[in-house]
């Protein structure tokens, strides 16, 4: 399994983020909390719900190839996480556990 990460476009060379902290920081944008040196106009920031902000994440992944796809959202606590690191996928429930909410009851 090859782990690849995010390559920018932009001027963000100089963060060192994981792909969670990317994908983190657009689901937190997509809630309305525009991350610091980002202007936007009057009425431009978006202000989705948890779910409504993983639905973008969700189509961004599964359609472009610009998200890498193993950041899931928790199902029971709405945090996100790596699902190649941590969590579980629980096929009889249908839902994404990270490893805090995991009870391994499937």
């Amino acid at each position: 399994m090859s782990i690849k990460q995010m390559q920018l476009l932009k001027n963000n060379d100089n963060r060192t983020f994981s792909d969670l902290e990317w994908i983190q920081e657009l689901y937190l944008f997509l809630q309305g909390n525009v991350p610091d040196g980002i202007t936007l106009g009057r009425g431009g920031r978006p202000r989705l719900t948890q779910k409504q902000a993983f639905s973008v994440i969700w189509y961004l992944q599964e359609h472009f190839p610009l998200l890498p796809d193993e950041i899931e959202r928790c199902d029971a606590c709405g945090q996100l996480y790596d699902s190649y690191a941590e969590g579980n996928y629980s096929e009889k429930r249908q839902k994404h556990f990270c490893h805090m909410c995991d009870d391994g009851k499937d």
